[in-house]
């Protein structure tokens, strides 16, 4: 875990203290999306398309640690 790691790669463990990032990162992405989608790039909403899944799923991990009681992984 290091804080420039792949939010793609699978090895990626999710300190839910970042929740706030993983969702500042996921509406970032979700704008890009739209403008790609607007100006009909492609591959690049094919790419953005990737990384929101698994931003999303990132979230979903982070959601599921606190809810179990892990506030910050050390």
């Amino acid at each position: 875990m290091h804080e420039h790691a792949c939010s793609r790669c699978r090895f990626l463990r999710v300190d839910p203290a970042q929740l706030p990032r993983i969702q500042e990162m996921t509406g970032n992405a979700e704008e890009r999306l739209a403008e790609a989608q607007d100006r009909a790039w492609l591959g690049e909403v094919a790419a953005l398309e990737e990384s929101l899944k698994h931003l999303r799923q990132r979230h979903v991990e982070a959601e599921n640690q606190l809810s179990i009681g892990i506030d910050h992984l050390s």
